[in-house]
């Protein structure tokens, strides 16, 4: 039965933000329409107005905004959501989050020993794993997880560990 003691630090927090931010369905789904959508009402406008005004350069217009739209929103929405997720990390109750844990992966669950007590997670509570070469994700809702870094791990094999509590667990599948 393989344990882990580690030091969470803020980027790993940061870290599994900006996963689940680029991994969730619904923020995907919602970053596709701010994406797409608002292009295709720009096109549509421009037509609208070259159609009502018999001049193409409403057109042109209308594209060049949707093309510049497309390109770059991208970009921006990602920049947002890390200044968010940033924000929302240095908050009073993430701070709790950070420094020294202890995972204990048993029979019937897991132990999470840190600076509070907790109960216990039963494996069938986890709701689903996703790892990443830096990090193994423990999602206990769609949208939080306990976090298990690989780097800063003062006892315990990171491999192992994921290895256990991935056979007792689902596989990401957000």
């Amino acid at each position: 039965m393989p344990d882990i003691r580690f030091h969470l630090r803020r980027e790993d927090l940061v870290a599994f933000a900006q996963y689940h931010a680029d991994h969730s369905r619904d923020l995907l789904r919602t970053r596709r329409r701010q994406v797409h959508l608002w292009p295709l009402l720009f096109l549509c406008t421009g037509l609208l107005a070259s159609s009502v005004h018999a001049d193409r350069r409403f057109l042109w217009g209308a594209a060049g905004v949707a093309l510049t739209w497309w390109l770059t929103m991208p970009w921006i929405l990602r920049g947002l959501q890390r200044r968010r997720s940033l924000r929302h990390e240095l908050e009073e109750t993430n701070r709790t989050l950070l420094g020294d844990h202890h995972y204990a992966a048993d029979g019937p669950g897991l132990t999470v020993l840190t600076k509070e007590p907790r109960p216990p997670i039963h494996w069938m509570a986890i709701d689903r794993t996703a790892a990443t070469p830096s990090h193994l994700f423990l999602y206990l809702t769609q949208d939080t997880a306990l976090i298990v870094p690989r780097h800063n791990i003062t006892h315990g094999d990171f491999d192992q560990f994921r290895d256990f509590v991935t056979a007792r667990t689902r596989p990401a599948n957000p």
